[in-house]
């Protein structure tokens, strides 16, 4: 049994949560408590003491990239969990800029202060047990990347490819759970190629952010198609997926997954 509460999301169903363009998510499995991403910072503790989740009981972080939208919370969250193993890729503190006004202003994730000895740092993947795997080192896919976004090595801006960016999978009996900060790699690269390295079993549930905003909804009809044809028994989207007016009846495959919901999965 699988337990995903949305702790954090650009939009809630609780008027006392506090919305914040950014991503986490609480999982309960195995007996393991797991925070996945932290959001910008300020949401996490509000909504976390609002859920009666207790960040001081939290066993590992995940964090999906270094974009601040969705590790803002860790230093604060480090301060009050003293236990916690984060668990990143080993590109995770590459700097990290946006070009999107027009000036680079950083959106990454600094080092300082934080107690590296708490960091686990990986590459292809890592096992939390036999039925929770964390994966890393996709391909790059030139096509999916965002225009706008560049990391500086020395005094070097490159195009930012994602390879910090990494993917949870949770084992169930007959299907498994993909989950995922923001697929700057395409969402459909990324199952086709979880498929191809046999990570993923043919059918799964899906949650977390897309990287589908700024689409027309004739595209967003052909990516709920298309996700279904690679074996999306369900997916539950938010952050930066699209607005949430936008589902509807055609988008069958997808739901809106907002800031206090909570989803069940396990043994089916």
């Amino acid at each position: 049994m699988m337990k995903i509460t949305c702790l954090v999301n650009n939009f809630s169903i609780n008027e006392n949560l506090k919305d914040e363009h950014g991503l986490s998510f609480y999982i309960e499995k195995n007996n393991k408590k797991i925070l996945f991403d932290t959001g910008m910072g300020e949401a996490l503790f509000q909504n976390a003491k609002e859920l009666n989740i207790n960040l001081k009981d939290i066993d590992y972080v995940i964090l999906s990239h270094g974009h601040n939208d969705h590790t803002g919370g860790l230093k604060e969250f480090l301060k009050i969990n003293s236990k916690a193993k984060v668990i990143v890729h080993k590109e995770i503190f590459i700097e990290k800029f946006s070009k999107r006004t027009g000036q680079m202003k950083f959106i990454g994730l600094s080092k300082n202060e934080l107690d590296l000895n708490r960091f686990e740092f990986i590459e292809e993947s890592y096992n939390l047990d036999e039925d929770i795997i964390i994966i890393g080192n996709l391909r790059d896919y030139e096509e999916t990347r965002e225009k706008n976004h560049y990391v500086k090595i020395v005094d070097e801006y490159s195009p930012d490819m994602s390879k910090d960016e990494i993917y949870m999978i949770i084992k169930e009996k007959s299907y498994d759970i993909l989950v995922t900060g923001c697929s700057h790699r395409g969402i459909i690269n990324i199952v086709n190629e979880l498929h191809e390295k046999n990570y993923l079993w043919e059918r799964f549930f899906l949650f977390g952010g897309l990287h589908f905003r700024n689409k027309t909804y004739k595209e967003l009809i052909k990516l709920n198609y298309k996700l279904e044809s690679l074996g999306v028994k369900r997916a539950f989207v938010n952050h930066c997926t699209f607005d949430n007016t936008n589902i509807s009846k055609e988008l069958h495959t997808m739901e809106y997954f907002f800031g206090g919901d909570i989803v069940e999965l396990g043994g089916n």
